[in-house]
C-alpha cells in the first residue's frame, strides 16, 4: 500500500498544529504507517550534539531528551554525502562504515532529510532507522520526506519566531515582578519566566544556559561607605549587565548582591565567551564578581541546571579569594 493510501485508510489527525512539537508527533506518527522502520524521530542540532525532540519507536528504546555528538550522527553524514539521504541498505553504502555504533545499534536502512531554517541554517533532521534492510522502493520516498521535512521546517520558524517575540515582552515586568533598586526582573519575576523557558525547551529543544553572578565585597561598600554607595554599586552592576547582554536574554536580581541570567540560542563555547564577556564589562565599571554557568540539559530539570550554576559560581568565588590577583 503506498503512503497516500495509508494516509486516507488511517484516523483522521484531530489535534490541531499548533506548534512545532504537535506538528513533529502527528509527522512521525503518520511515517510509522506509511513508511514503517524501527524507529522514526525529530531531532534538533545545537551546535554540539543532536537531540531528540519526538521519537516513534518500537525497536531501539530511544526516548525524548536523549542526544548524542553531531559528529557521530548519520544525520551528519547524510548531509555531507548527499547521494545517501535514503540507503535501504547501509552494508552496501561503503563510505557509511566510519559513522559511530551503526552496528552496534542495529542500524541498517536509514531515510532522513534536513530541517532547516528560513536563512539556511540546519536546525534539526526528520529521520527514520531500521534494524535490517529495506526494498528499493524506500528510495521511492525521498521526495515525500523532503516535502514533510520542508513543513516542518515552516511551523519551526513559526514558532521560533513566536517565541522569540514573546521573550521580547516579557522585558515588559509587572510591578510585582520587578526588583525597585534595579529595575530588573526579581526573583518571583525570575521564576516565573524560568518556568515558561522550560516548557519552551522541552517542546523545541533550544540551546541555551544559566548564569549565577554574585557582586564581590558588597558588604565591605556597605560598611565603609554606607548603604547609598553600596546601592550605586549595585545599580551600576545591573546596568552593566543589562547592556553587555542580547536583548532576548533575561538579567534578574534574586536580592541582595545575587544575579542571574537566561541567555537562549548559545553553545556550550558561546556561553563560556558570554560568561567572560560580562565579568570583563563588570570589571571595566569597577564591580568585580563571581560568575558561574550551566547549560540546558534534557536529562534535568531547570532547578538542578540553577542549581549546578550556583554551585559553580561558589567556586569561583572560593578560588578568586584564594589567590587574589
Amino acid at each position: 500500500m503506498d503512503a497516500e493510501a495509508r494516509l486516507t485508510d488511517e484516523k483522521p489527525l484531530t489535534e490541531p498544529i499548533t506548534s512545532f512539537d504537535v506538528a513533529c508527533r502527528q509527522v512521525t506518527s503518520y511515517l510509522k504507517q506509511a513508511i514503517p522502520m524501527g524507529i522514526w524521530l525529530v531531532s534538533r542540532y545545537d551546535g554540539e550534539n543532536q537531540i531528540y525532540l519526538t521519537v516513534n519507536d518500537s525497536f531501539y528504546g530511544t526516548r525524548p531528551g536523549l542526544s548524542m555528538p553531531w559528529s557521530q550522527t548519520l544525520c551528519r553524514h547524510m548531509l555531507e554525502h548527499r547521494t545517501s539521504r535514503v540507503t535501504p541498505d547501509l552494508e552496501s553504502v561503503p563510505d557509511q562504515e566510519p559513522v559511530s555504533g551503526r552496528k552496534q545499534y542495529q542500524v541498517n536502512a536509514y531515510a532522513g532529510v534536513p530541517i532547516q531554517r528560513d536563512d539556511g541554517h540546519l536546525f534539526g533532521s526528520l529521520c527514520g532507522l531500521n534494524p535490517s534492510p529495506m526494498g528499493e522502493d524506500l528510495r521511492g520516498q525521498e521526495p515525500l520526506l523532503r516535502l514533510l521535512g520542508g513543513l516542518l521546517g515552516c511551523v519551526a520558524e513559526l514558532d521560533l519566531n513566536r517565541t522569540d517575540l514573546q521573550r521580547r515582552l516579557q522585558t515588559t515586568q509587572t510591578a510585582s515582578e520587578t526588583d525597585e533598586l534595579t529595575g530588573l526582573a526579581n526573583r518571583r519575576g525570575w521564576q516565573r519566566i524560568l518556568n515558561v523557558e522550560e516548557e519552551r525547551y522541552r517542546r523545541l529543544g533550544e540551546p541555551g544556559a544559566i548564569m549565577y553572578l554574585d557582586i564581590d565585597d558588597l558588604k565591605i561598600i556597605n560598611d565603609s561607605l554606607g548603604h547609598e554607595a553600596g546601592d550605586e554599586h549595585l545599580r551600576r552592576a545591573a546596568k552593566t549587565m543589562r547592556e553587555a547582554a542580547r536583548g532576548t536574554d533575561v538579567v534578574a536580581r534574586l536580592g541582595g548582591d545575587e544575579f542571574c541570567l537566561l541567555m537562549v540560542g548559545l553553545t556550550q563555547q558561546q556561553v563560556i565567551d558570554a560568561s567572560a564577556r560580562i565579568q570583563s564589562a563588570l570589571a571595566g565599571a569597577g564591580v568585580s564578581a563571581s560568575i558561574g554557568q550551566a547549560v540546558f540539559s534534557s536529562a534535568t530539570t531547570f532547578t538542578d541546571v540553577c542549581a549546578l550554576a550556583d554551585q559553580r559560581m561558589y567556586a569561583q568565588k572560593s578560588e578568586r579569594k584564594a589567590s587574589p590577583a
